[in-house]
């Protein structure tokens, strides 16, 4: 278990060890530059986890075989300013979690659509069924490009899960999900 500022974070289910590619190393390089730490050159092998327990949510990666009938690793993280992007793998680093995120950049637009007004049917059909799937409903969608640019954030920084939609020719959208977890 690593505790932290983000809450405790557990791993679940078997890890596996895997060497990671070079665009994945030069994001855990560049996240070991900003922490001050040495880099690594020759090949990087570390221990992968597909699922962790953060805060009473199971977050998945992109890896976990057993999503398959919607997206449930695209998450919200940073709390400086937010940042979205989906979970590729999760990895241990010494005692701390790792999450490598593939990041979705929002479109350059205040423009936002609402749910049901100005959705076109197929857009407002899709967000509809990925709230039933998770018992939850959506306000609005930003339009979103997903991008091949890799980040490594602690798994502490991940602060919600978001729900991608591809819907067509109308583009791709992002939508946050209200609390699954209510605090006092």
């Amino acid at each position: 278990m690593n505790r932290n500022s983000g809450g405790s974070v557990s791993p679940l289910g078997s890890s596996h060890m895997m060497t990671l590619q070079p665009d994945q190393k030069a994001a855990f390089n560049c996240f070991l530059q900003q922490k001050g730490e040495e880099v690594f050159s020759g090949d990087l092998k570390v221990r992968t986890y597909y699922r962790v327990e953060k805060g009473g949510q199971t977050f998945f990666s992109a890896l976990y075989s057993r999503v398959q009938r919607r997206n449930s690793y695209t998450v919200s993280y940073d709390r400086n300013s937010a940042r979205f992007g989906c979970i590729q793998i999760f990895f241990q680093y010494k005692s701390t979690f790792l999450a490598l995120i593939s990041k979705v950049e929002l479109a350059p637009t205040n423009s936002l659509l609402s749910v049901p007004d100005g959705a076109n049917l197929e857009v407002r059909n899709s967000l509809e069924r990925h709230a039933r799937a998770i018992g939850n409903t959506f306000t609005m969608a930003m339009p979103c490009t997903q991008t091949n640019n890799l980040e490594v954030v602690e798994v502490c920084e991940v602060l919600r899960k978001c729900v991608l939609l591809e819907c067509g020719t109308e583009g791709t959208f992002l939508s946050t999900i209200p609390n699954f977890v209510e605090s006092d």
